[in-house]
């Protein structure tokens, strides 16, 4: 809201703590540790939140700090949001994110993101949680998860998953589908 009426001042100082507490959970980071995944929500449907100016000058900054941070200890930046960001995509190709979740078909156009930011940066899911696996049959599922496979692991840089929690009313048998189709290999 404070994006939205334009009060700079608080947004800034909001922004400026949480970036610090960040700062400082990323220093504490044990050396085991391989990645940071960044929770984050700036879209829906439909896109950016906030519209692409407005992230690019009050959140851009800030996460390029955290990601920097998170580099420096050697670690992989996993970012998630939920939504459309497809116009993100350069922006967190150029910060340096390794992979990027979810990869949302309800949402996105998969072939196009494939095709324009698949050899930059790794995508993470492309199921749809919101459509083929709580709404389709099993065969349905195992035609998806396929047909992800065949588009978005084309020259590698994809990671198999649900783009997003799976819904608990979604048929258990599409859960225990997917699972015996990722174990058996057959994909």
């Amino acid at each position: 809201m404070g994006m939205a009426l334009g009060n700079r001042g608080f947004i800034n100082k909001m922004l400026d703590s949480a970036l610090e507490f960040i700062l400082g959970v990323i220093e504490q980071i044990p050396p085991y540790i391989d990645g940071v995944w960044f929770l984050e929500d700036w879209a829906g449907q439909d896109g950016l939140f906030m519209g692409l100016e407005s992230w690019r000058t009050f959140l851009k900054p800030r996460l390029k700090e955290m990601y920097v941070a998170a580099k420096k200890k050697g670690d992989l930046v996993i970012s998630h949001t939920d939504g459309n960001i497809t116009e993100l995509y350069p922006d967190l190709i150029e910060l340096g994110v390794d992979i990027t979740d979810p990869t949302q078909p309800e949402v996105m156009d998969l072939e196009f993101i494939k095709k324009e930011y698949g050899k930059d940066i790794v995508l993470f899911e492309g199921l749809g949680c919101q459509s083929t696996i709580p709404l389709g049959t099993p065969e349905d599922v195992v035609r998806e998860a396929r047909a992800a496979l065949k588009l978005l692991g084309r020259d590698g840089k994809y990671l198999l998953g649900p783009s997003g929690s799976i819904p608990t009313d979604a048929p258990i048998e599409n859960v225990i589908t997917l699972i015996e189709l990722c174990k058996s290999q057959d994909i």
